[in-house]
């Protein structure tokens, strides 16, 4: 999932309730990748300003941890220059526990 929940989502409750959808569909034991913008508040598409719900890095862990995945790596964007974003993102990658 790379910056799909994010970039259709206006409020932060929307974007993890459809990060939640997308992560039930990892089988126990599986693996996530994911990626989305943190703090940030718009991307653009073309010359237009789309709205993006101000993720933080707490909310996307938490909401990670509550369903259940656990946390193995987490890789920062760098600032650069130009963007096409506020904010910066990040990559995650999780794993749903396999089940007993």
């Amino acid at each position: 999932m790379h910056f799909v929940a994010d970039s259709i989502s206006r409020t932060e409750s929307e974007c993890i309730d459809l990060m939640r959808r997308a992560l039930d569909f990892v089988r126990p034991g599986g693996f996530a990748l994911l990626s989305c913008l943190i703090d940030s508040t718009w991307w653009l598409l073309g010359d237009e300003k789309e709205p993006s719900p101000k993720l933080s890095e707490t909310s996307v862990e938490s909401a990670l941890r509550t369903l259940g995945f656990t946390l193995l790596e987490r890789v920062r964007s760098t600032n650069k220059g130009i963007a096409l974003y506020d904010g910066s993102w990040n990559v995650y990658l999780c794993r749903r526990p396999a089940s007993d």
